[in-house]
């Protein structure tokens, strides 16, 4: 878990937008809602939630985070699972309800 937790930190700083006048943001929670897969990779579909009513939006098309890629596979291509999906080559779990956990983002 605290290597999810760890991943969770880097896509949301590298992907959100960012948020006025601050360094760091303490319980910042991040919804899991489903879990995608395909024989090459895995990622748990993300929403990042709300800091002091703010609604936080991810730059990303489809927000997620990488699991794993097998070898040679790019982490970057776990971007086209929904499309994977829709063509009948991966799988997709729903997770309901979501998958709620929080942890501290900083910007560098």
């Amino acid at each position: 878990m605290l290597m999810l937790l760890l991943l969770i930190r880097e896509v949301m700083v590298l992907q959100l937008l960012p948020i006025t006048a601050c360094s760091s943001i303490d319980r910042f929670p991040v919804d899991f809602t489903a879990l995608l897969f395909s024989d090459k990779m895995a990622a748990l579909e993300a929403y990042p939630g709300s800091v002091d009513g703010e609604r936080i939006t991810s730059k990303n098309q489809w927000p997620h985070v990488t699991l794993w890629t097998g070898a040679g596979v790019a982490p970057k291509e776990a971007n086209m699972l929904p499309e994977l999906i829709s063509e009948g080559t991966a799988t997709r779990i729903d997770i309901s309800p979501p998958i709620t956990i929080s942890g501290t983002l900083e910007f560098f």
